[in-house]
């Protein structure tokens, strides 16, 4: 059997064909696969040497989801506005409820912050130790959030028991459009 001249042709041309398809578009193709798979099996390795920090951060998150609860299941509230005549007719009460005598309360100026203002304040009283520490439980115990700085207790020997005490606390509003946002202040205060 004789090959004609145009059948050769036609089996060149089809060769040729097949070289240009596997040269242009197969091996390229190819190699870019491989290239790939190799990136592929690199990103497993990093993901398998990572997990120890993904354990982490799982263990982060749940701790930063209990700190959030506890957050929101907090009962100080910050309110909105400087409701200190509210706060002041409270502690002066309180200072009564306890026996305390020679009752002072001082309202400080205002410092204001990026996300809460500050109201620094000052109690001086007298009186018996229990009544002291009755006081300093019902400041903790108060529905909106305050800070005890400084706690200075003075006796005089010649009272029999009776101690002098000079309490500096702050607390805090925070001005509308900037804690609120963040669901920090008390929706009742706020309204």
């Amino acid at each position: 059997m004789r090959i004609d001249q145009d059948q050769l042709r036609t089996l060149l041309v089809i060769v040729a064909l097949a070289a240009i398809f596997a040269g242009a578009g197969w091996l390229p193709q190819h190699n870019k696969r491989g290239a790939i798979i190799q990136r592929i099996t690199a990103a497993q390795t990093a993901i398998a040497s990572d997990e120890p920090q993904s354990q982490s951060l799982d263990r982060l998150h749940g701790e930063i989801s209990l700190l959030n609860a506890s957050l929101l299941g907090t009962q100080d509230r910050i309110p909105s506005q400087n409701e200190v005549g509210s706060l002041l007719r409270d502690l002066s009460q309180a200072m009564t409820r306890q026996g305390l005598d020679d009752q002072q309360v001082v309202a400080h100026s205002v410092h204001p912050g990026q996300e809460f203002n500050v109201v620094p304040l000052t109690l001086q009283f007298k009186g018996g130790f229990a009544g002291i520490f009755g006081l300093l439980r019902e400041v903790e115990a108060m529905p909106r959030l305050v800070r005890l700085t400084r706690v200075e207790l003075t006796s005089d020997p010649g009272k029999g028991g009776e101690v002098r005490a000079s309490v500096e606390l702050c607390t805090f509003f925070a001005p509308r459009g900037s804690a609120s946002d963040n669901g920090l202040v008390s929706e009742e205060s706020s309204q």
